[in-house]
């Protein structure tokens, strides 16, 4: 996975393995920002093994993917790429 960023006069590009997405660290960020906006999610422990499965085998049969492509007013981008 990569993250790119481009505005302001900068750009830059942040390769993320997905196997990330299974630390304990990210579990427990997720439950943080997630229990304090009132969001009810299913069990987050079963979620996420679930999700990077998936995920992997979703990039074994498509190379390349654009999770998400946002630009601001201003010109400034984020591009998630699977």
């Amino acid at each position: 996975m990569r993250i790119k960023v481009r505005g302001g006069g900068y750009r830059f590009t942040i390769p993320v393995p997905l196997f990330v997405i299974k630390f304990k660290w990210v579990r427990r960020l997720i439950k943080k920002n997630t229990q304090n906006k009132g969001v009810d999610f299913i069990d987050i422990d079963k979620f996420i093994p679930m999700m990077y499965k998936e995920l992997k085998n979703f990039k074994k049969h498509n190379k390349r993917f654009v999770l998400v492509d946002v630009q601001s007013a201003d010109g400034d981008k984020v591009k998630i790429i699977l």
